[in-house]
C-alpha cells in the first residue's frame, strides 16, 4: 500500500497533468502540445514524443532547449554540470531514484505490476496499486480486475455483491427490473384470454387480473415488491404507459430470474428489438414446451387490437376475439408483436416486479 504523502503527491501529479491538458486542448500553440498525443503526468510533447521538461537534456525547461555537451537537465528544468541534490543520473536524466518507478533505488531497478494495476517507488522500494475505481478482488493474477463502480459481484468494494433485482451504479447496489413468465414455475400456468375468469372472484377487470396472476406466479428469486403484467389493457392502460401510470423505473437494465440481462433498460424493451431472446435469457425454462405469450401490445408499446377485450373474454356475438401476443425465440419486434391469435388459446403471461 502507498503512504498517505505518496497517495497525496500521486494526486497532485493527476491534478497537473490534468490542467496541462486542459491549456494544450485550449491552445494548441503552446509549446509542447501537440493533438493527438497523449503523454504521462507531468510530461509533454516535444518533436512528437513524450518528454518530462524538468530532466530532458534535449528538452529541458522547454521543448528544443538543448543543454551543452557535459551538462545535464537538473530535475527542476535547468541546463546545469550536475544533478540537484537527491537526484541521480540515469540514462543521461536526473531521476528521484526514491520515488521513480522506472529507476527505484537504483537507474536499472524497473517497478513492475500486474495487469491494470499501478506501480509505485516508495521508501520501502516498488510496491503497487489499484488505479482509483478499481480494486484487486479476487487476489489472483489478473491484477486490478475489479471495476468498483460497475461491478455487480463486487460494488464500491470487494465483496459487496448486488441481488439478481439489483444493478451496480456508481459503486451503489440499486434496482434493476425483473422480466419473468408465468411458467417459470410451472407450464400449467398459462391462460386464455378470458384472465378475469382465471383469476377468479375479486379481480373485475384485465388490469387487476392480469397482475394478480403474476403476483401469484413470482419467482422465489425475484425479491422486489410490485408487481405488473406486461400487457396492455385499453387505451388508458397501455404498456408504454407504465412509467407513468406506475412508476415503473426507467434507467436500470431489465432482467431475468436468472441475472440474464434482456434490455438495458424499461423504453429500450419497446425500441424494436431486445438484447437477446426471452428463451437465451431464461425467462422461458429451456425444459418448457409453452412458446408465446400474451401481449395486447404493439412493438412501441402501445395498443393492440381489442386486448381480448381487455383481458375479460375470448369471444364476441359467437366469434373469436383475436389478440396480439409475443414469440419467445426472437429478438427483434416480434418478441412483443408476432401476430394476432385466437383469445381462446391457453397462453403464458409476461410479468415485470420491480
Amino acid at each position: 500500500m502507498r503512504s498517505s504523502a505518496g497517495v497525496a503527491r500521486s494526486r497532485a501529479d493527476d491534478v497537473f497533468s490534468a490542467l496541462a491538458a486542459v491549456a494544450c486542448l485550449a491552445s494548441l500553440a503552446l509549446a509542447g502540445c501537440e493533438s493527438g498525443i497523449r503523454c504521462g503526468r507531468n510530461q509533454v510533447v516535444c518533436d512528437g514524443a513524450c518528454v518530462t521538461l524538468a530532466s530532458n537534456a534535449e528538452h529541458c525547461g522547454t521543448c528544443g532547449h538543448a543543454c551543452a555537451a557535459g551538462e545535464v537537465c537538473d530535475g527542476a528544468g535547468s541546463c546545469a554540470a550536475s544533478c540537484r541534490v537527491g537526484l541521480t543520473t540515469c540514462d543521461g536524466a536526473c531521476t528521484d531514484t526514491a520515488h521513480d518507478p522506472d529507476h527505484c533505488g537504483d537507474c536499472d531497478a524497473v517497478c513492475t505490476a500486474q495487469d491494470g494495476a499501478n506501480a509505485y517507488c516508495g521508501a520501502n522500494g516498488c510496491t503497487t496499486g489499484c488505479p482509483a475505481g478499481f480494486d484487486d478482488c479476487n487476489g489472483g493474477t489478473d491484477g486490478c480486475e475489479s471495476e468498483l463502480h460497475a461491478s455487480e459481484a463486487n460494488c464500491g468494494v470487494c465483496g459487496n455483491a448486488c441481488g439478481v433485482d439489483e444493478e451496480c451504479a456508481s459503486g451503489r447496489c440499486v434496482d434493476a427490473i425483473v422480466l419473468y413468465a408465468t411458467i417459470e414455475l410451472s407450464d400449467a400456468n398459462v391462460y386464455s384470454g378470458d384472465l378475469v375468469s382465471a383469476a377468479g372472484a375479486g379481480y373485475p377487470d384485465g388490469r387487476s387480473a392480469a397482475d394478480h396472476l403474476c403476483a401469484l406466479t413470482k419467482p422465489p428469486g425475484a425479491s422486489c415488491s410490485r408487481v405488473r403484467a406486461f400487457v396492455s389493457v385499453n387505451a388508458d392502460d397501455e404498456v408504454r404507459d407504465f412509467p407513468a401510470n406506475y412508476g415503473v423505473p426507467t434507467t436500470v437494465p431489465v432482467r431475468s430470474t436468472s441475472g440474464e440481462t434482456i434490455d438495458t433498460s424499461f423504453l429500450a424493451l419497446l425500441d424494436g428489438s431486445i438484447g437477446q431472446s426471452l428463451l437465451l435469457a431464461d425467462v422461458y425454462p429451456s425444459a418448457s414446451s409453452a412458446q408465446i405469450h400474451w401481449t395486447g401490445t404493439n412493438a412501441d408499446g402501445s395498443l393492440s387490437e381489442t386486448a381480448c377485450d381487455g383481458w375479460t373474454a375470448t369471444e364476441s356475438g359467437g366469434n373469436p376475439i383475436f389478440t396480439e401476443h409475443g414469440w419467445k425465440w426472437d429478438a427483434n419486434g416480434l418478441w412483443i408483436a408476432r401476430s394476432p391469435i385466437a383469445c381462446q388459446n391457453p397462453e403464458a403471461l409476461l410479468c415485470l416486479c420491480y
